[in-house]
């Protein structure tokens, strides 16, 4: 009996073993695993390969430059390495405007400035084109320009300044140049000449020749006309010089920046700068009409 029961248990013992063989053999249990191990090893390949990069180019939309001179527009490009870089340019009327080169390359921060030259009065298009076929333009507008009024700084000009505020009033003209002490904060003064009476529908540019010996060069012109009694934020126009300047700049006011520009002119107010001290140095102030 005893020879019987040990007989039984080695018996038992070799088919759960047989069984056990038989299901690690069956490849349909071990398959899932060796296809989610592939997808994790494909799906990790994919992430790791960087997407080439999309061509972009900016420029300004639009430019004005008078005729005989010179202003610049800035490109920006963003492009893949691998592609050619060189920019090539051109202008829909050379007559009009004309570019400085026929082609360009940016530097390493993706810019670059263009020069545009205004030819004659009119309009054009600078067309600034990559490698691989992305445009970019500027409307450009050329204008000629016509002085309606200039403040020339002799002796009898100089007396209509008034009104003084942080500036020393004993202004100095010397050779031709206005010269004046910022003495305080918000310095400023007035000009008033009953004589100016000038159309501001004629006046686009404010043209002041300028010199500023101080820590800002922030400029601001208030006005006053048959509409605008008193001087106030909306009615003024801004512009921002070289603070320190070494030598005279030219500085210009863009009219079109204040809606209270109409009517006729019947003075104005200079502030110099925002600083509290410093001297200023102005040449002429023109009043200038774009054709």
């Amino acid at each position: 009996m005893k020879k019987l029961k040990l007989i039984s248990l080695l018996l038992a013992g070799s088919m759960m073993c047989a069984a056990l063989f038989a299901c690690g053999d069956d490849g349909g249990a071990a398959a899932p695993a060796a296809d989610t191990t592939a997808a994790e090893a494909e799906t990790t390949t994919e992430a790791e390969t960087e997407p080439p990069i999309e061509t972009e180019l900016k420029t300004n939309k639009t430019l004005k430059v008078a005729a005989g001179s010179t202003a610049p527009i800035t490109i920006r490009l963003k492009m893949d390495p691998s592609k050619d870089a060189t920019l090539a340019i051109s202008s829909s009327d050379e007559a009009i405007a004309k570019a400085a080169s026929a082609t360009a390359t940016v530097g390493d921060d993706g810019k670059t400035e263009l020069e545009i030259t205004g030819v004659a009065s009119g309009s054009a298009t600078i067309s600034v084109s990559t490698s691989d076929g992305v445009t970019a333009s500027t409307e450009v507008t050329v204008y000629t320009e016509q002085i309606v009024y200039e403040i020339a700084f002799t002796d009898p000009s100089a007396k209509y300044f008034k009104n003084f505020n942080s500036i020393d009033k004993n202004l100095v003209v010397e050779n031709g140049v206005l010269k004046g002490t910022i003495t305080g904060g918000d310095p400023f003064m007035s000009y008033a000449d009953g004589k100016m009476g000038l159309n501001l529908a004629d006046i686009q540019i404010v043209r002041f020749y300028i010199k500023i010996a101080a820590a800002d060069a922030n400029m601001q012109m208030f006005f006053t006309t048959d509409s605008v009694g008193g001087y106030n934020e909306q009615a003024s126009l801004k512009a921002t010089g070289t603070p320190d300047a070494a030598d005279f700049e030219i500085v210009d006011m863009d009219t079109s920046e204040s809606p209270d520009w109409t009517g006729t002119l019947k003075g104005f107010r200079f502030d110099p700068s925002s600083a509290e001290s410093g001297t200023f140095e102005i040449q002429k102030i023109q009043f200038i009409k774009m054709g």
